[in-house]
């Protein structure tokens, strides 16, 4: 038998999007369910190099960066880029970039680089 009030099911409901139904038969259940903190999938995304300047093209990935719509390099200049497959970008480091992390915005979140973009000063 399910348990319709253990955390991991209410999680799983939380994820899909599916509507709180209460149980039949009886079964005493609030009136819609408590809240959950749900853990999402990690947000963040890898660069290759992690170093480098204005102009060295620069492998992004991470899950699900192929709808990206900006990449951005510290502090928010915006690079052109390129979709290889679902997991990965290619972007050139703009001109006007400093060390800092590397966005990447899509429709649905902006994924942000764990560690900083390293441009040397000059």
């Amino acid at each position: 038998m399910i348990n319709f009030h253990s955390p991991r099911v209410l999680a799983l409901l939380a994820c899909s999007g599916l509507a709180w139904v209460p149980a039949q038969q009886g079964i005493p259940v609030p009136d819609r369910p408590p809240a959950v903190a749900v853990q999402t999938a990690s947000a963040s995304v890898t660069l290759e190099p992690s170093a480098g300047s204005p102009g060295t093209p620069v492998m992004i990935k991470g899950t699900s960066v192929a709808d990206a719509t900006k990449v951005l390099f510290s502090p928010n200049v915006e690079a052109d880029f390129t979709v290889i497959d679902e997991t990965t970008l290619k972007a050139n480091v703009p001109a006007g970039a400093t060390s800092g992390p590397v966005q990447v915005v899509t429709p649905l979140r902006t994924l942000k680089s764990m560690q900083p973009f390293v441009v040397p000063a000059l």
